[in-house]
């Protein structure tokens, strides 16, 4: 992590001696975003669901362009025989998003940065968000 103010190193900016220390002790601490990724990893179910849910969630958002259907080969999308660059770059990204040793590729360039398994946890949860869980209504309706 780049701790720079003014090309000089953030605690040096500082004074007295239990600011210094405060913030030695926040830059060695992980970052929130380090700490959503662990969380995010963690995301329950996940292994289990991880064919069903990529399966199933994802092919209902799946484009025309990946699965081949008519429609993509018909759409306006073709000019004088190529596909347009625009279009190309989407199934690009899509595709890569899918895949994990892309997805990987992408991180290690930094263009990415959570991990595939984070980005799958964040994903989920975007689409069971507003998925009531069975255990949720057990426990309500006892009471």
């Amino acid at each position: 992590m780049e701790s720079r103010v003014n090309q000089h190193n953030i605690i040096e900016s500082f004074q007295d001696e239990d600011s210094k220390q405060q913030i030695a002790k926040s830059l060695s601490e992980p970052s929130l975003c380090d700490l959503l990724i662990r969380w995010l990893e963690r995301t329950p179910g996940l292994e289990q669901e991880a064919s069903t849910f990529r399966g199933a969630t994802l092919k209902q958002s799946t484009p025309s362009w990946q699965t081949n259907s008519p429609k993509w080969r018909t759409s306006k999308i073709r000019r004088n025989g190529r596909v347009s660059w625009r279009r190309l770059k989407q199934k690009d990204t899509f595709e890569s998003l899918l895949n994990e040793e892309r997805h990987n590729e992408r991180m290690q360039k930094n263009e990415r940065r959570l991990s595939y398994g984070a980005f799958m946890g964040a994903l989920m949860v975007s689409c069971y968000s507003e998925t009531p869980r069975s255990t949720c209504r057990i426990s309500c309706s006892r009471f």
